[in-house]
Formats: structure tokens, sequence, C-alpha cells
């Protein structure tokens, strides 16, 4: 049975009306939503609450929205960027060419247009992001898995039974991560290691440390606490795995 998740966004805007109105209204679209009232307010959010998308106002000070979607794009590469502006096209702020491609909605604007693009750009960012497997037993891990999309990667989540282990097309993503609910049916890690041998694997644990049924063959541990309080160490980790074994997914 597979699983999906929400975005999580971040909106920034110095008018504080409208950024209550925006986030009440997405919230109830089911999007994780966090609040900016500054520039730098959003760089400091960012650090450590990872997002998928920054929905800006261009005219703020002292750090307007393109300087601030420069940073983003500088520091987080992976998270998309949508401008708002009550000037629309005639907004005497000159947009950069690095964001030509970005969408800009001139205020106000119905929250369904809000939403209509926030779907069409997730759509084309999850056809470039890292895709990961995220495979559990007893429905733990819908947090795990909008963390991971946060942090900048396509995620799909399974609840794995013994009954459906031919389902799963392993060669399909970039890395397979294991909860620890899985660990005690063995015939899916010889499903993974037979079937896609050169796809990396990682066991997701709620402690730091090894599960027992790894025994001596155990595959690197990402613990819970790393994910959710040192998200950038937790990126670092998974990028190494991506990078270590890197395999042609075959769709």
């Amino acid at each position: 049975m597979r699983s999906d998740s929400m975005s999580t966004v971040l909106i920034v805007d110095d008018e504080k009306n409208v950024l209550m109105t925006l986030s009440m209204s997405l919230r109830r679209y089911a999007y994780t939503v966090y609040e900016a009232q500054s520039g730098e307010e959003a760089l400091q959010i960012l650090e450590s609450r990872p997002c998928n998308f920054v929905i800006s106002d261009i005219r703020m000070t002292p750090m307007d929205g393109y300087t601030l979607a420069s940073q983003i794009r500088a520091k987080f590469p992976h998270i998309g960027i949508i401008f708002m502006s009550a000037y629309g096209m005639d907004d005497p702020y000159e947009k950069p060419e690095e964001f030509s491609l970005c969408p800009r909605l001139t205020k106000p604007f119905p929250i369904s247009e809000l939403v209509r693009v926030l779907k069409e750009q997730e759509s084309v960012q999850k056809k470039h992001l890292p895709r990961i497997l995220l495979l559990d037993v007893y429905q733990e891990a819908e947090d795990v898995q909008a963390r991971l999309e946060a942090l900048g990667f396509a995620v799909e989540r399974f609840f794995c039974e013994f009954s459906n282990l031919d389902q799963f097309n392993f060669k399909a993503y970039h890395l397979v991560l294991v909860h620890e609910s899985c660990l005690s049916m063995p015939e899916l890690l010889n499903a993974i290691d037979r079937d896609a041998p050169h796809v990396p694997m990682l066991v997701f644990s709620n402690t730091e440390k090894a599960p027992r049924a790894l025994g001596m063959h155990c595959p690197a541990i990402l613990d819970r606490k790393t994910l959710f309080e040192n998200p950038q160490k937790a990126l670092e980790m998974i990028e190494r795995h991506l990078n270590s074994q890197k395999s042609e997914v075959m769709y």
C-alpha cells in the first residue's frame, strides 16, 4: 500500500495579515506551513526546518524577495521558489534571469490558484529529485517521509508485507530506506540484494543503536534523532550513500 504526503512550505511576507491568511488557507489543504516576516527570518528557519517550497513576496525590506531567493538557491538548491507581488508583471523590481522559470502570482489571488501552482511545481520537482523507496510495516514512517521530502528527495512510502514483495521495482530508486520494523522480514532484505544489488540501502532506526535483527551484516543506520534534530548531517549521510553507488535507475 502506497502513502503520499503533502509538501512543506515557508511563506515569507512582511505584511502580517497576508502571512496569516495564506498560512491558514494552505493548512486547510494539509500543507505543513512555516511563516517568516523577513528574509533574514526565513533563512534562519530554513537552517533547522527543511522545506520543499518558499513562497515569497518580492517587495520587502531590507532584503527583497529576489535577494532572498538567490541566497536560498545558493544554500538550498532543491527548494522550489514561488514569487508574489501586488504589482504583477509591472513590478519595478526586475526579475533576474536565474528565476525566469519561477512562478509569480499577482496579489490578491485565490488560494485555489496558489494550490494549483504548488501542485504543478511539485510534479516538476519530483521528476528531478533523487528517488527514495521508504518501506515500513507498522505505518510508523509518515513523519519520516515528510522530513525526507523537505530535505529534497522524492519519496514513495509503502507498507511492506511478505505477500507484496514482488510489486517492488527496487531498480527504479536511487536508494532504499528500510524502517527497522521491516527487519523481521529477511525475505525483504534478500529481495533487495537479489534484484538491485547496486542500489544503496539504509536502515532507519528509532534509536542510535543498530537493531539486533541486523546481526553482523549491518548496513548504515539513519536514526530518528539525527534526521529530526540534525537535518544537515542526515542530508550529508544520504547524499554520501547516493554518490557511493551510482546506479542507473530503471523505470
